[in-house]
């Protein structure tokens, strides 16, 4: 459905083009969480543009969870 968590680096691809929530570990240990559309997706990162229109990248062993942000 459509909560369900991305896990794969095939889920991240099928949700490319969509809003996402990720929720991450910087480089320090810090818990992050950032809401975007997924507009970049390969085997060491993915690219969200976030509501301030700022391109955040991820590397993606740094992500924790992961899900579509669906709004109702």
């Amino acid at each position: 459905g459509l909560d369900r968590p991305l896990k794969t680096l095939k889920d991240f691809e099928r949700a490319k083009g969509e809003p996402v929530r990720v929720a991450w570990r910087s480089d320090s240990g810090a818990g992050l969480v950032t809401i975007g559309r997924l507009v970049e997706v390969n085997d060491q990162s993915i690219q969200l543009q976030d509501e301030q229109g700022k391109t955040v990248n991820i590397a993606y062993g740094a992500v924790t969870k992961a899900s579509r942000n669906v709004e109702i």
